[in-house]
């Protein structure tokens, strides 16, 4: 992890455990396989690297069938989380088929501001 980075595999809340999503190569994307029609929702986290903190973390969905959420209970394509420090801050990721069949991917754009607290 350089500064930020997002975690899939069931994180913790306040913990450092999930596994770092890839960036680029794709080698350990946040991956759902869906019937046509069907939801998914996956809990993620985004954390800092240690002695870093960011006051603000946009995320935003760059497909029309991933939606995310900071409380699992409302989904849009952007979110804003608060107070992202190095232990994790969850948020939901959905994914939801439509009603063609195939491989879809898409991407999460996250936008944060992170210092170095020295």
């Amino acid at each position: 992890m350089e500064y930020i980075a997002i975690f899939k595999n069931s994180p913790t809340a306040g913990g450092t455990d999930g596994v770092e999503v890839s960036t680029g190569l794709m080698t350990s994307p946040i991956e759902a396989e869906l019937n046509t029609g069907n939801t998914n929702t996956q809990t993620c986290a985004v954390r800092c690297a240690s002695g870093c903190s960011a006051s603000s973390v946009e995320l935003t969905s760059v497909t029309n069938w991933l939606t995310l959420s900071a409380d699992n209970t409302t989904f849009s394509d952007t979110i804003t989380l608060t107070n992202v420090g190095d232990t994790n801050k969850l948020f939901y990721v959905k994914f939801t088929a439509g009603s063609s069949v195939g491989v879809e991917n898409g991407a999460i754009e996250l936008v944060a501001s992170v210092v170095r607290n020295v």
